[in-house]
């Protein structure tokens, strides 16, 4: 019970030096009122007191004052999680072209039939790697690019083999 609560219920009856509801009183010349008592006589209990256990309303006050800084620090945190995750895949499809463009490059070059062998058997790998990878239905635009670019890389290499 709330100490403005337990003043009135006990001292409103009055006793042998006061009459009924004299005490306590907004008004007292000896002793100031705190902020907690002006604001009980001015609009009674407080919104969730009213309406819930004493315990639980306690609670809910209390855990504003430490849930508030705390959603204050989590929401840019977790509005930055999604932009986060676009910039993982993004990256990932990057890695693999950048590794396309590279092999590419090697290509345009003289290679001989050893280093057309390993572009082979790298471009293999590549593409074995890319079966396997978990792609958002949102990125599968992304996924089907990069898989025709190996290949496209592949009918290269295999084009500067043939002549």
């Amino acid at each position: 019970m709330i100490a403005n609560e337990a003043a009135q219920e006990t001292h409103s009856n009055g006793g042998l030096f006061q009459r009924m509801g004299a005490f306590p009183k907004a008004a007292d010349p000896e002793f100031s009122m705190s902020e907690d008592a002006e604001r009980y006589y001015k609009s009674g209990h407080p919104f969730l007191r009213r309406y819930l256990p004493f315990w639980v309303a306690n609670l809910i006050e209390r855990s504003a004052v430490i849930l508030l800084p705390v959603l204050t620090i989590l929401y840019p945190v977790l509005k930055s999680i999604p932009i986060a995750y676009q910039w993982r895949i993004r990256r990932l499809f990057l890695r693999y072209f950048s590794k396309l463009k590279k092999m590419e490059r090697q290509r345009d070059g003289s290679p001989d039939a050893a280093e057309i062998s390993a572009l082979n058997s790298a471009i293999r790998r590549i593409s074995d790697a890319i079966s396997h990878l978990p792609v958002p239905v949102n990125y599968i635009d992304r996924y089907y690019e990069l898989r025709a670019a190996v290949e496209l890389v592949r009918s290269r290499i295999a084009a500067r083999i043939s002549p």
